[in-house]
Protein backbone atom coordinates (compact mmCIF):
# COMPACT_ATOMS: atom_id res chain seq x y z
CA UNK A 1 0.00 0.00 0.00
CA UNK A 2 0.89 3.40 -0.36
CA UNK A 3 1.40 4.92 3.08
CA UNK A 4 -1.76 6.79 4.16
CA UNK A 5 -3.38 6.02 0.80
CA UNK A 6 -7.02 5.61 -0.07
CA UNK A 7 -8.67 2.52 -1.60
CA UNK A 8 -8.74 2.97 -5.37
CA UNK A 9 -12.09 2.58 -7.09
CA UNK A 10 -12.51 -0.58 -9.13
CA UNK A 11 -11.72 -0.17 -12.85
CA UNK A 12 -10.47 3.42 -12.46
CA UNK A 13 -6.79 2.42 -12.84
CA UNK A 14 -7.04 -0.47 -15.31
CA UNK A 15 -3.48 -0.02 -16.61
CA UNK A 16 -2.04 -1.03 -13.22
CA UNK A 17 0.04 -4.20 -13.26
CA UNK A 18 1.16 -6.39 -10.40
CA UNK A 19 4.63 -7.88 -10.84
CA UNK A 20 5.08 -11.05 -8.78
CA UNK A 21 8.08 -13.31 -8.24
CA UNK A 22 8.31 -16.97 -7.27
CA UNK A 23 9.83 -17.75 -3.86
CA UNK A 24 9.72 -21.49 -4.61
CA UNK A 25 6.46 -22.10 -2.72
CA UNK A 26 4.19 -19.33 -4.03
CA UNK A 27 4.26 -16.02 -5.84
CA UNK A 28 4.66 -12.77 -3.90
CA UNK A 29 3.94 -9.20 -4.94
CA UNK A 30 7.27 -7.64 -5.84
CA UNK A 31 6.52 -4.46 -7.80
CA UNK A 32 3.98 -2.66 -9.93
CA UNK A 33 3.92 -1.90 -13.63
CA UNK A 34 1.78 -0.24 -16.27
CA UNK A 35 0.04 -1.41 -19.45
CA UNK A 36 0.72 0.81 -22.50
CA UNK A 37 -0.78 -1.40 -25.24
CA UNK A 38 -2.10 -4.96 -25.72
CA UNK A 39 1.44 -6.14 -26.37
CA UNK A 40 3.54 -3.92 -24.12
CA UNK A 41 4.00 -2.70 -20.57
CA UNK A 42 6.54 -0.80 -18.49
CA UNK A 43 8.09 -1.29 -15.07
CA UNK A 44 11.32 -0.44 -13.28
CA UNK A 45 14.32 -2.38 -14.52
CA UNK A 46 15.33 -3.32 -10.97
CA UNK A 47 11.97 -5.10 -10.60
CA UNK A 48 12.65 -7.58 -13.41
CA UNK A 49 16.44 -7.94 -13.45
CA UNK A 50 17.30 -11.65 -13.66
CA UNK A 51 18.18 -13.11 -10.27
CA UNK A 52 20.36 -16.09 -9.29
CA UNK A 53 18.30 -19.22 -9.60
CA UNK A 54 16.12 -17.78 -12.33
CA UNK A 55 13.03 -16.86 -10.31
CA UNK A 56 9.87 -16.85 -12.40
CA UNK A 57 8.26 -13.44 -12.90
CA UNK A 58 4.55 -12.91 -13.52
CA UNK A 59 2.66 -9.83 -14.64
CA UNK A 60 -0.97 -9.67 -13.59
CA UNK A 61 -3.33 -7.23 -15.30
CA UNK A 62 -6.82 -6.56 -14.00
CA UNK A 63 -6.11 -7.39 -10.36
CA UNK A 64 -7.80 -5.27 -7.69
CA UNK A 65 -7.83 -7.27 -4.46
CA UNK A 66 -4.84 -9.55 -3.91
CA UNK A 67 -6.76 -12.00 -1.71
CA UNK A 68 -9.60 -12.58 -4.17
CA UNK A 69 -9.81 -14.95 -7.11
CA UNK A 70 -7.71 -14.13 -10.16
CA UNK A 71 -10.50 -15.30 -12.49
CA UNK A 72 -10.96 -11.84 -14.06
CA UNK A 73 -7.25 -11.12 -14.37
CA UNK A 74 -4.83 -11.68 -17.23
CA UNK A 75 -1.58 -13.37 -16.21
CA UNK A 76 1.55 -13.51 -18.33
CA UNK A 77 4.83 -15.29 -17.57
CA UNK A 78 7.74 -12.92 -18.19
CA UNK A 79 10.72 -14.97 -19.28
CA UNK A 80 13.95 -13.06 -20.07
CA UNK A 81 13.11 -13.00 -23.78
CA UNK A 82 10.00 -10.96 -23.02
CA UNK A 83 11.79 -8.34 -20.89
CA UNK A 84 13.91 -5.53 -22.36
CA UNK A 85 16.01 -3.69 -19.79
CA UNK A 86 17.26 -0.26 -20.76
CA UNK A 87 20.74 -0.90 -22.19
CA UNK A 88 22.28 1.66 -19.81
CA UNK A 89 20.48 0.55 -16.66
CA UNK A 90 22.80 0.60 -13.64
CA UNK A 91 21.56 -1.72 -10.87
CA UNK A 92 23.81 -0.06 -8.30
CA UNK A 93 22.82 3.57 -8.88
CA UNK A 94 19.39 2.81 -10.43
CA UNK A 95 20.14 5.13 -13.34
CA UNK A 96 17.92 4.45 -16.37
CA UNK A 97 15.69 2.30 -14.19
CA UNK A 98 13.13 1.25 -16.78
CA UNK A 99 12.18 -1.96 -18.59
CA UNK A 100 9.74 -2.88 -21.34
CA UNK A 101 7.52 -5.94 -20.96
CA UNK A 102 6.26 -7.91 -23.97
CA UNK A 103 2.97 -9.73 -23.37
CA UNK A 104 2.37 -13.00 -25.20
CA UNK A 105 -0.39 -13.57 -25.99
CA UNK A 106 -1.46 -9.91 -26.12
CA UNK A 107 -3.70 -8.59 -23.36
CA UNK A 108 -7.41 -8.24 -24.05
CA UNK A 109 -8.18 -4.53 -23.59
CA UNK A 110 -11.88 -4.88 -24.33
CA UNK A 111 -12.70 -5.45 -20.67
CA UNK A 112 -13.15 -2.57 -18.19
CA UNK A 113 -10.57 -4.12 -15.84
CA UNK A 114 -7.66 -3.97 -18.30
CA UNK A 115 -6.90 -0.87 -20.35
CA UNK A 116 -3.78 1.01 -21.44
CA UNK A 117 -2.44 4.32 -20.24
CA UNK A 118 -1.10 6.64 -22.93
CA UNK A 119 2.57 7.24 -23.49
CA UNK A 120 3.63 10.90 -23.36
CA UNK A 121 3.34 12.42 -26.83
CA UNK A 122 6.99 13.52 -26.93
CA UNK A 123 10.21 13.66 -24.94
CA UNK A 124 9.73 17.36 -24.29
CA UNK A 125 6.55 16.91 -22.22
CA UNK A 126 6.78 17.90 -18.56
CA UNK A 127 4.33 17.04 -15.81
CA UNK A 128 5.90 19.36 -13.24
CA UNK A 129 3.22 21.12 -11.19
CA UNK A 130 0.44 19.19 -12.94
CA UNK A 131 -2.35 19.26 -10.33
CA UNK A 132 -3.75 15.87 -11.36
CA UNK A 133 -1.05 13.26 -10.80
CA UNK A 134 -1.55 10.01 -8.90
CA UNK A 135 0.43 7.03 -7.61
CA UNK A 136 -1.15 3.58 -7.29
CA UNK A 137 -0.05 0.26 -5.86
CA UNK A 138 -0.33 -2.52 -3.29
CA UNK A 139 2.92 -1.76 -1.45
CA UNK A 140 3.63 -1.71 2.27
CA UNK A 141 1.46 0.40 4.56
CA UNK A 142 4.62 1.41 6.40
CA UNK A 143 8.21 0.28 6.70
CA UNK A 144 7.91 -3.23 8.14
CA UNK A 145 4.13 -3.17 7.66
CA UNK A 146 1.86 -5.33 5.53
CA UNK A 147 1.05 -5.21 1.84
CA UNK A 148 -2.34 -3.73 1.01
CA UNK A 149 -5.07 -6.18 0.07
CA UNK A 150 -6.83 -3.83 -2.39
CA UNK A 151 -5.26 -1.35 -4.77
CA UNK A 152 -4.45 2.00 -3.14
CA UNK A 153 -3.95 5.46 -4.61
CA UNK A 154 -2.69 8.87 -3.56
CA UNK A 155 -2.54 12.21 -5.28
CA UNK A 156 0.93 13.72 -5.48
CA UNK A 157 2.89 16.70 -6.72
CA UNK A 158 5.62 16.54 -9.37
CA UNK A 159 8.36 18.83 -8.09
CA UNK A 160 10.82 21.10 -9.81
CA UNK A 161 14.44 19.93 -9.31
CA UNK A 162 15.21 22.71 -6.80
CA UNK A 163 12.22 21.79 -4.66
CA UNK A 164 13.11 18.10 -4.98
CA UNK A 165 16.60 18.80 -3.64
CA UNK A 166 15.07 20.40 -0.56
CA UNK A 167 13.10 17.20 0.06
CA UNK A 168 15.98 14.81 -0.66
CA UNK A 169 18.97 16.14 1.27
CA UNK A 170 20.18 18.26 -1.67
CA UNK A 171 20.30 15.29 -4.02
CA UNK A 172 20.72 16.36 -7.65
CA UNK A 173 17.78 15.29 -9.81
CA UNK A 174 18.69 14.02 -13.28
CA UNK A 175 16.72 14.69 -16.47
CA UNK A 176 15.95 10.96 -16.56
CA UNK A 177 14.17 11.22 -13.21
CA UNK A 178 10.92 12.69 -11.92
CA UNK A 179 10.53 13.69 -8.28
CA UNK A 180 7.23 13.47 -6.41
CA UNK A 181 6.09 14.65 -2.99
CA UNK A 182 2.73 15.11 -1.31
CA UNK A 183 2.80 18.86 -0.58
CA UNK A 184 -0.80 18.99 0.69
CA UNK A 185 -1.05 16.44 3.49
CA UNK A 186 2.67 15.55 3.72
CA UNK A 187 1.55 12.18 5.04
CA UNK A 188 1.33 10.07 1.85
CA UNK A 189 4.10 8.25 0.02
CA UNK A 190 4.64 5.12 -2.05
CA UNK A 191 6.48 2.37 -0.21
CA UNK A 192 8.26 -0.90 -0.94
CA UNK A 193 6.16 -2.97 -3.34
CA UNK A 194 4.93 0.13 -5.18
CA UNK A 195 8.11 0.55 -7.22
CA UNK A 196 7.76 -0.05 -10.95
CA UNK A 197 4.17 1.13 -10.74
CA UNK A 198 2.85 4.17 -12.57
CA UNK A 199 2.84 7.85 -11.88
CA UNK A 200 -0.33 8.70 -13.83
CA UNK A 201 -1.07 12.31 -14.79
CA UNK A 202 -4.20 13.72 -16.41
CA UNK A 203 -3.97 16.11 -19.36
CA UNK A 204 -7.13 17.08 -21.25
CA UNK A 205 -9.12 14.31 -19.55
CA UNK A 206 -6.59 11.66 -20.67
CA UNK A 207 -4.29 9.65 -18.41
CA UNK A 208 -0.60 9.55 -19.35
CA UNK A 209 2.12 7.48 -17.75
CA UNK A 210 4.52 10.14 -16.52
CA UNK A 211 6.82 7.84 -14.58
CA UNK A 212 7.50 4.41 -13.11
CA UNK A 213 8.55 4.13 -9.47
CA UNK A 214 12.30 3.79 -8.97
CA UNK A 215 13.07 4.31 -5.29
CA UNK A 216 11.74 5.69 -2.03
CA UNK A 217 13.22 6.50 1.34
CA UNK A 218 14.25 3.28 3.13
CA UNK A 219 11.75 4.02 5.90
CA UNK A 220 9.01 5.19 3.51
CA UNK A 221 9.13 8.59 5.20
CA UNK A 222 6.37 10.79 3.68
CA UNK A 223 8.40 13.94 4.42
CA UNK A 224 11.04 12.79 1.89
CA UNK A 225 10.63 13.01 -1.89
CA UNK A 226 10.33 9.94 -4.12
CA UNK A 227 12.09 9.26 -7.42
CA UNK A 228 10.29 7.96 -10.49
CA UNK A 229 11.91 7.17 -13.80
CA UNK A 230 10.89 10.02 -16.12
CA UNK A 231 8.97 8.28 -18.92
CA UNK A 232 9.02 11.26 -21.34
CA UNK A 233 12.83 11.16 -21.24
CA UNK A 234 12.72 7.55 -22.47
CA UNK A 235 9.71 7.72 -24.79
CA UNK A 236 11.77 7.67 -28.00
CA UNK A 237 13.57 4.51 -26.81
CA UNK A 238 10.25 2.93 -25.82
CA UNK A 239 8.79 3.64 -29.27
CA UNK A 240 11.91 2.28 -30.99
CA UNK A 241 11.54 -1.04 -29.15
CA UNK A 242 7.76 -1.39 -29.30
CA UNK A 243 6.93 0.30 -32.59
CA UNK A 244 4.17 2.25 -30.86
CA UNK A 245 3.32 5.50 -32.60
CA UNK A 246 2.32 8.83 -31.02
CA UNK A 247 -1.45 9.26 -30.68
Amino acid sequence: MIVDGQPAMLNVWPWQLAIETDNRTHFNLHCGGVVISPNWGLTAAHCVTPRPGGDSILSIAGMYNRSQSLINTQIRILTPGFITLHPQFNPFTLLNDIAILNFSPPLDLSTPRVRAACLPPSSSVSYIENPNCYITGWGLTSQGGQLAESLQRISTDVLRPLHCALRMDNRTQLDSETCTFDQVSRSQTPCHGDMGGPLSCVVNAQFYVAGVGSFVDDNCDPTVGQIFTNVPFFVDWIRSVTGLLPV
